[in-house]
């Protein structure tokens, strides 16, 4: 039977392979002594990221589609370097990536195909009946599925019909000697735009589109100015609707109130510089912002929606609250703004909880084990 070290994985993704949580992931299995051969399907990918470069025994390529006219060409192309390369399992990442690795595993006879879903029910959200059958065909297709949280699971099983058994909760880890921040990096991050100590910077983090909840964070705000006008809102992040809401920010009346930092490098800094982040999103699967904030040490406001609850322990950890509630927001900002001190207590305790809990170590090594088992080389 060929040894562990024989494994050879393909990973693709749709857009970069240099997010936190890949980059995270390629790096724990070269240590591993995996062979990986990354992938992305989109042209905006075509740059090997530095870690690739870097890595033991990884390999990378870009399909170059421009759009999804080219999934087709995509696919084969895919298939053919499966097949030459002999490899042992695929593991897709994100709609469209998992469509076009799927299909390619299964032209190439690729002996074991997973699809990591990283969303929950936002096409159900929006409501259209492609994504929603697409999602059904890649969850029935794939031999197994890895979550990273409980909540995406729970939805597969319930909404979805997929089996238990097929479904895999790998819980995200984190590098948190990467992502943390001092105190003077978030002095500099006030500095930068000019928010005095005196002011109470609220952040949220996230890119711009409706399911992330802004409006109801800036219909909470909008009342809430009239009490506590030194009220800032920090958003981080772009994309989606970014014009219609800054367009919603003016009628608000809030034009002066609101920073749009756009996307930061330094995001932990950016944290660190808040006095509050508040997490208004209507869904999410395993949300990173909140482990990241937490980590951190700032104090958050979550809607209890996805996983929220898998991180947050109410009044312990953190706040929840109901998605799509100004008012529920409203008031647990205020009671944030008026309880300082249980406020930084909250901060402290769920800034332990998830340095103990969400470990790098402790993903790779639950991944890696499944990769055995999977495969048929574990104990």
């Amino acid at each position: 039977m060929p040894s562990e070290k024989d494994i050879s994985i393909c990973q693709i993704v749709s857009y970069s392979a240099d997010s936190e949580y890949l980059r995270n992931l390629g790096l724990g299995l070269a240590r591993k002594g995996v062979k990986q051969f990354w992938v992305t399907l989109f042209d905006s990918g075509s740059e090997v990221p530095d870690w690739i470069a870097r890595a033991d025994r990884a390999e990378y390529l870009c399909l170059s589609a421009r759009n999804r006219y080219d999934f087709s060409f995509a696919t084969l192309k895919l298939s053919r370097e499966l097949r030459r390369r002999k490899v042992d399992l695929i593991q897709t990442h994100l709609y469209e990536a998992s469509l076009v690795g799927l299909l390619a595993g299964r032209f190439a006879g690729t002996p074991i195909k997973v699809l990591t879903r990283h969303h929950l029910d936002q096409a159900l959200l929006i409501g259209k009946r492609l994504p929603i059958f697409i999602d059904k065909w890649e969850a029935g297709t794939a031999d197994h599925i890895v979550t990273l949280g409980g909540a995406v699971k729970e939805h597969l099983v319930s909404r979805e019909g997929v089996p238990a058994e097929k479904i895999n909760v790998v819980y995200q880890g984190f590098d948190f000697n990467r992502f943390s921040a001092t105190e003077d990096e978030g002095s500099r991050i006030r500095n930068e735009f000019g928010i005095s100590e005196s002011e109470i910077l609220i952040g949220t983090f996230g890119n711009f589109f409706p399911t992330k909840g802004h409006r109801f964070l800036l219909d909470a705000v909008s009342v809430l100015i009239e009490k506590y006008p030194n009220i800032r809102l920090f958003f981080v992040g772009g994309g989606g609707e970014q014009a219609g809401l800054a367009e919603y920010v003016a009628k608000a009346g809030l034009g002066d109130r609101v920073i749009f930092a756009g996307f930061r490098n330094d995001v932990a800094a950016c944290m660190k510089a808040c006095d509050l982040v508040v997490h208004p999103s209507l869904s999410e699967a395993f949300c990173q912002v909140l482990i990241e904030t937490m980590s951190v040490g700032t104090p958050l406001i979550s809607t209890d929606v996805g996983g929220a609850s898998e991180v947050i322990e109410h009044g312990v950890t953190g706040t929840l609250v109901p998605a799509a509630d100004s008012d529920a927001l409203m008031q647990a900002v205020e009671t944030a703004i008026n309880d300082p001190a249980r406020k930084a207590a909250m901060a402290e305790a769920g800034q332990k909880f998830v340095r103990g809990r969400f470990t790098l170590e402790r993903m790779i090594d639950e991944q890696y084990e499944l990769y055995l088992k999977w495969l048929g080389r574990g104990n």
